[in-house]
């Protein structure tokens, strides 16, 4: 088993920027969701 003694939370995405993984994970959740009709883009999300 693992022992950490640290988490690191980069929520400005200084160190990894998420974005499009974000994008990517939302078109899969709009796919299953008709009620949501709106694309999103990164510059949506930036936004």
């Amino acid at each position: 088993m693992l022992n950490f003694d640290s988490i690191i939370f980069d929520l400005d995405g200084t160190l990894w920027d998420t974005l499009q993984s974000s994008v990517d994970i939302l078109a899969e959740f709009k796919k299953k969701h008709s009620d949501i009709t709106k694309d999103l883009t990164p510059e949506i999300v930036r936004s």
